[in-house]
């Protein structure tokens, strides 16, 4: 029989829903507060996809064990999932959920907030680094399972055809048979995509040549603001993680050099087992120790009176 995490007892006095504006939409969340009441700092759990916290009640727990530990943590739904309303289309990595993130805080911010503390997971993990970079009161920064290209491994496939030399593509873009799957809006966002890699193979020749792993331009981006602002960072993989395979090989190609100038504000954790899609119990709970260890160590919240 299957098992999931039991959260740590919280009466439900002790949590609020949450709906705040995410540019036209409104998105759903639930505050966990500690017994003693709100704080002037809170933990903004990003959403991998479409659940409200993290599969196997992973998600409950950590907040839960968090606000037993003097914590405040915000869940919520991206748009077009559970009660938030709008259409979420696909999770795709080059194209972030950061304005959902955005209206979280600002919720958080009207009530007292001041200091934020990001987490995600996979898809999760690049829109919380996105929006902790954009955030002036970002205090910390969880990340699990985070891959660090822009395309996922079920696209690769996409990336072996922007390979192909131009005059192949357009060959092969003239034929009937791909006309015809002009019709289907699947095979027209395939079309897109593999145009859009191919268009980033030509404005980095040297990388897309080199046959290397491709870290995401946006990651780079936000992971040298954080590091150049000394935000603490924690980094958590699993052992058979996929993302952890492409962190390791961007370690040595790529972000080596930034991690060796994060000194002590960057923590990196590796569990054995799987934490991708938390399907894993005795993963997920490692993985949760570690997060509420982390938070207790780097936050101090202040009541708010």
């Amino acid at each position: 029989m299957s098992r999931v995490l039991a959260p740590t007892e919280i009466t439900s006095l002790d949590e609020e829903p949450a709906y705040f504006p995410a540019g036209d939409e409104t998105l759903f969340g639930l505050l966990t507060r500690p017994p003693a009441g709100p704080l002037d700092s809170a933990l903004l759990m990003v959403p991998s996809a479409e659940r409200l916290g993290y599969r196997n009640r992973v998600g409950v727990m950590l907040a839960h064990r968090l606000a037993a530990r003097g914590h405040q943590a915000l869940r919520f739904n991206y748009r077009g999932c559970g009660e938030s309303t709008g259409m979420a289309g696909r999770f795709r990595l080059d194209d972030l959920f950061t304005e959902d993130a955005v209206g979280a805080a600002a919720w958080l911010r009207e009530r007292g907030v001041e200091r934020f503390l990001y987490s995600g997971s996979c898809f999760g993990a690049r829109t919380a680094l996105a929006a902790a970079a954009e955030e002036p009161g970002a205090a910390g920064v969880v990340v699990v399972a985070m891959p660090m290209s822009d395309y996922a491994s079920g696209e690769r496939g996409t990336q072996r055809a922007a390979a192909a030399p131009m005059a192949s593509l357009t060959r092969r873009a003239m034929r009937r048979k791909t006309l015809r799957g002009l019709r289907d809006p699947d095979a027209r966002r395939r079309y897109a995509e593999i145009l859009r890699a191919k268009l980033r193979r030509m404005l980095h020749p040297r990388r897309g040549a080199s046959g290397g792993l491709e870290v995401s331009p946006v990651l780079l981006r936000s992971l040298t603001t954080l590091i150049d602002r000394r935000i603490p960072l924690l980094i958590v993989y699993g052992e058979e993680d996929s993302a952890y395979k492409e962190f390791l090989e961007a370690r040595v190609r790529t972000i080596g050099r930034l991690v060796e100038q994060a000194g002590d504000s960057i923590e990196i954790r590796v569990i054995p087992g799987l934490l991708h899609g938390w399907v894993s119990i005795p993963a997920g709970e490692a993985a949760v120790d570690l997060i509420v260890d982390w938070v207790s160590r780097v936050d101090r919240p202040t009541p708010i009176p």
